[in-house]
């Protein structure tokens, strides 16, 4: 369970990085074998409060800049608990938005 960090869609493959207090793990979501799961996932956005289940297994090519980068969670069901609205700047270290912005939705900013 946790928030989706970042969607990336590529056609029959769904990746979402899903990001909670110990850090992000990258679920994966394959229209040819869990149809019902990846359709699901195609609602997601950024901000949603998901719950995903599905099985732990090995990246073919791991990816040093995560703590989890050596495994992947290829997913089965997914839950949304709970729909966002689209933050007005993305809540990274790294932003570029504009110090009013910033200071406007503090609260958003502090979550960082």
């Amino acid at each position: 369970m946790g928030w989706v960090h970042r969607r990336r869609d590529l056609g029959n493959l769904l990746f979402l990085d899903i990001r909670d207090r110990t850090g992000i793990v990258q679920a994966v979501f394959n229209k040819e074998t869990q149809p019902a799961a990846h359709a699901r996932a195609e609602q997601v956005r950024s901000e949603f409060v998901v719950a995903v289940e599905g099985r732990v297994v090995r990246r073919q090519k791991a990816n040093p800049e995560l703590a989890s980068g050596e495994v992947e969670l290829v997913s089965t069901k997914l839950h949304i608990l709970n729909n966002a609205k689209t933050p007005p700047f993305a809540i990274e270290e790294e932003i570029n938005a504009a110090e009013e912005t910033r200071l406007r939705f503090r609260y958003l900013d502090l979550r960082r």
